[in-house]
């Protein structure tokens, strides 16, 4: 039945703000039959949706509060906002489907279909733009995520999230089509590792939580995003941040390190003299932002009571008090044998597997030979191997850089991604990440190892440590000898050297003393690192070398 004859839906102007609501006082359908109305057409039903939403907002609000609890109330904030969310997700449909028609605008006054949903909205142009790349992003590439909005299991800010990290590119959005447990993983297929009991016949779609990991239950026709979205259903917000990054470093980790190399070279901090103090800005990476971020969570106690200053106003005393707290103790001038403090969280084989393939990756020099044969993965012995992180004490398969992404898709179709997902990757301290690789390997490079062992029941049954730093007498040994930073044409002072691993990398199996450490300031120790340079003692001197072999350097 349609109950719009003589009612026809206005064809919405920039200027009027689009399709008016219907007059609920005077309109013909106001008597007429909700069932009919709800099977009638889509103005029919939209009608619907003006009449409840005007009765909802014409309820006197303190009358409402007296007559419900304010747990009831938070109740009905939760069923509707499960209902905005859903029809959020039709009014993005409907976004996608008229740009796609293309006859959004017949008047020529605005020049794109943002400019136009801005202006219809009456919604600021940054907004109209995310809300129309969502709309393209699920029409287009997050199929699986659209129906989960529709049915009220997935809302609109995670699927924004999934879109904007875990479908980042060309190559992400391809993964996220692969089968969820892998196209080697069939009904026959046994559990890699001993102890593992991975059911890859399971059929059906609803997801049985078993234990920390979240074990589900995949048809056939499940995908990697599928299992995104079973996460996104089972954990918080955050989680689900984690989950989209880890994805998105293992569907195209070529693509995430260059954002970390990008990300440094944009790195600058500037602090200029004004009227009345300083004015400091500036953008630090994810690393040096956690080292930044920990000294000054440090130095900020626990406000006194009486205590008005702002959060932002005590950080700035903390930044204030720590330089005033090195100055006044020397340590700038001192053996700086401990390095500064920047937890990361990672995995056993996660980290066996960073020290056993830290050779691959240009550390000692270039000396693979160095590192125990019956620790290299197989495939990581490929001399075109690039990174990818163990799980269940499994190998990701190979990814071989400096092609695009999309051509390591084929490496990933036999990947389970359930399996990898549900497990943590390395993270920071404070649970954000995951940790770029190069950053990992270079913490490695010298860090203190805190190794702690969990129960069953996660209750802390072990905890211990490894040195593998270099003394305060080797250091002071080291100062005397090399005076400063042993880069050519560096003269850093030795307060701000770190001792570094110069001819074999301690992963690789190098020892920590004097003829296997040398002075480098905290930029070549980390440039060092990055870049695969190899460095030899040579006619009482460091001698340092690219990884094609040409020295670096004014020669002996």
């Amino acid at each position: 039945m349609d109950w719009t004859t003589g009612h026809t839906s206005g064809e919405g102007s920039p200027e009027g703000g689009g399709a008016q609501p219907a007059d609920l006082a005077t309109d013909p359908r106001r008597d007429a039959a909700l069932a009919d109305l709800l099977t009638g057409s889509l103005d029919d039903r939209l009608y619907v949706l003006d009449a409840v939403t005007a009765a909802l907002a014409d309820v006197d609000r303190l009358q409402e509060q007296h007559d419900h609890t304010g747990r009831a109330l938070g109740e009905a904030s939760v069923r509707a906002h499960r209902d905005v969310e859903i029809l959020t997700g039709r009014r993005l449909d409907w976004l996608a489907a008229e740009k796609a028609e293309g006859m959004w605008d017949l008047s020529g006054r605005v020049r794109t279909y943002t400019q136009h949903v801005a202006r219809t909205h009456k919604m600021s142009f940054a907004r109209a733009s995310r809300e129309v790349r969502l709309a393209e992003r699920l029409c287009n590439d997050l199929p699986e995520a659209r129906e989960a909005i529709r049915r009220g299991d997935l809302g609109v800010e995670q699927a924004a999230l999934i879109s904007s990290v875990a479908a980042s590119s060309a190559a992400r959005r391809a993964a996220l089509r692969l089968p969820a447990r892998g196209l080697s993983q069939g009904s026959d297929a046994e559990p890699s590792q001993p102890g593992e009991a991975a059911d890859s016949t399971s059929t059906g779609t609803e997801a049985g939580a078993a234990g920390a990991t979240g074990e589900a239950s995949f048809d056939d026709d499940a995908t990697a995003e599928s299992v995104i979205l079973h996460l996104a259903s089972t954990g918080s917000f955050e989680d689900l941040r984690v989950v989209c990054k880890y994805f998105a470093a293992l569907s195209d980790a070529e693509s995430d390190e260059r954002g970390y190399k990008e990300a440094c070279e944009r790195e600058f901090l500037d602090l200029a003299a004004t009227t009345g103090g300083f004015h400091l800005s500036g953008f630090l990476t994810d690393e040096h932002g956690q080292l930044v971020k920990q000294a000054l969570a440090a130095l900020t106690p626990v406000p006194a009571a009486d205590d008005t200053r702002t959060a932002s106003q005590r950080r700035a005393q903390a930044l204030a008090d720590g330089a005033q707290l090195i100055l006044n103790q020397g340590l700038a001038g001192k053996g700086q044998s401990v390095r500064p403090h920047m937890g990361v969280l990672i995995s056993a084989p996660e980290f066996e597997h960073i020290v056993a393939t830290s050779a691959r990756h240009g550390w000692g020099g270039g000396d693979a030979t160095s590192v125990r044969d019956s620790a290299i993965p197989d495939w990581a012995r490929a001399a075109d191997a690039c990174d990818a992180r163990p799980e269940f004490g499994r190998d990701l398969p190979p990814l071989r850089p400096g092609t695009g992404g999309l051509t390591n898709l084929k490496a990933l179709e036999n990947v389970d991604w359930h399996a990898i997902l549900s497990q943590p990757p390395a993270t920071w301290a404070d649970g954000t990440g995951p940790v770029p690789p190069s950053v990992l390997r270079r913490i490695a490079c010298g860090g203190e190892i805190y190794r702690i062992i969990f129960g069953p029941d996660s209750e802390v049954i072990n905890v211990g440590r490894v040195h593998r730093r270099f003394t305060s007498a080797q250091r002071r040994a080291m100062i005397a000898r090399d005076r400063h930073c042993t880069y050519p044409g560096c003269t850093a002072p030795p307060a701000l050297c770190e001792g570094h691993h110069a001819n074999v990398h301690w992963a690789a199996g190098g020892n920590t003393d004097l003829p296997n450490g040398a002075l480098l300031c905290f930029y070549h120790h980390r440039f060092v690192d990055t870049r695969q340079i190899a460095m030899v003692w040579e006619g009482n001197q460091w001698v340092f070398y690219t990884a094609d072999g040409d020295r670096i350097g004014p020669g002996p």
